[in-house]
């Protein structure tokens, strides 16, 4: 047996056996699983579980001390809405002013063609 020689199929034969191809897919499954589930671990140690921790009452407690943090919670929600209204509110009346400029125009435009044409229709 010279060793380097290309005509031994030992090194193909190990390569497709059964045992090698499961042990190749079961770390490429491991590997995967990892990844995932450290991708998982990073998107909850965001916002979410930040904003639970810090709130000692959502992670334990009595259910009355819950129940308070979640109205906490509530009243947090309503007043961001509100400043969203209030928004809104200001972005409506702005969008009615830009209208109204806007028919003002339009209507100087047409008063202008007009004149236009019956200076044309004069020569």
């Amino acid at each position: 047996m010279v060793w380097g020689r290309m005509d031994e199929p030992w090194l193909m034969t190990f390569l497709l056996s059964r045992f090698v191809i499961a042990a190749a897919a079961f770390a490429i499954g491991v590997f995967v699983g990892v990844r995932f589930i450290r991708s998982k671990r990073k998107v909850m140690d965001g916002s979410a579980v930040a904003d639970r921790d810090s709130n000692p009452s959502m992670t334990g407690g009595s259910p009355d001390q819950k129940i308070d943090a979640l109205v906490q919670e509530l009243k947090k929600a309503r007043t961001a809405l509100q400043d969203n209204d209030d928004i809104n509110a200001s972005m409506a009346d702005a969008i009615t002013e830009l209208e109204d400029t806007v028919k003002r125009a339009n209507g100087r435009l047409k008063l202008i063609e007009k004149s236009i044409k019956k200076s044309k229709s004069d020569l």
